[in-house]
């Protein structure tokens, strides 16, 4: 039984490097929905950003609008009180008309003011834009590389998993049914299924083997695995001089 023992160990030391990559693979795949998840919640944070920066100066321009609409009513109103000036017949009446021309002027001078104020807070709210746009576009040309390599990298990890399965299911079909069983039944509970046996110690759980199973590991007597933690036994010297 050794020699056909040792080829179906041989059999599971293949089939473990083809679990471990296929493990390591579909973690990787499973990361990519993540990592696309956190590419669209950037660019929803950067849409969000853009739109900040784009209403900000839309508001400033607005209440710019309404400042130049208050100062043409104001600029209106100083032309019509300066047309009554000779149509009033007493002093009282023409005293209290330069006042309120005054009190007019006054008002436009304000409204010239915000404007002059408007102005600053347009410049500044039209290069906080361009900023922000010239970020946000950086931005996108990122994530969409990222996404390219997200989508290549997706593309090859289910390529090469797919190989895998294959292969998987070829050296399977080589394994007898009882030792493919025992793996498993082991891989079900412990990752990895076969460990390797130094100094005669289970490396998988660092307890030390009964000197006959040692024995029979490595005559290769029967299938061994640890009564600690149930994996399965391998001697890397042993299987090395049967050429595995």
């Amino acid at each position: 039984m050794g020699c056909a023992l040792l080829d179906s160990l041989d059999q599971l030391v293949e089939l473990q490097d083809l679990d471990s990559r296929l493990a390591r693979f579909r973690e990787e795949l499973g990361k990519i929905p993540v990592r696309r998840q956190t590419g669209a919640e950037r660019r929803a944070r950067g849409d969000e950003e853009l739109e900040v920066a784009q209403k900000a100066l839309a508001d400033c321009e607005t209440r710019q609008r309404q400042a130049e609409a208050n100062l043409q009513d104001r600029e209106a109103m100083l032309l019509q009180l300066e047309g009554k000036q000779h149509q009033v017949k007493s002093n009282e009446a023409y005293t209290a008309l330069l006042a309120e021309m005054e009190q007019t002027r006054g008002l436009i001078s304000e409204v010239e003011t915000v404007l002059l104020e408007g102005m600053e807070e347009i410049e500044s709210a039209r290069g906080e834009l361009s900023q922000v746009e010239e970020r946000i576009s950086a931005e996108r040309d990122n994530l969409d590389a990222d996404e390219k390599v997200l989508a290549k990298s997706e593309k090859d990890l289910e390529a090469s998993i797919e190989g895998l399965e294959k292969d998987r299911v070829g050296v399977c079909g080589n394994l007898g049914g009882d030792v493919l069983s025992v793996y498993q039944r082991v891989l079900k509970r412990r990752q990895p299924a076969l460990v390797l046996v130094t100094e005669e110690l289970c490396t998988g759980c660092r307890v030390g083997i009964p000197a006959q199973d040692f024995i029979e590991i490595l005559t290769a007597e029967r299938l061994v695995t640890c009564m600690n933690c149930n994996r399965i036994l391998l001697h890397p010297d042993k299987l090395r001089a049967e050429g595995a």
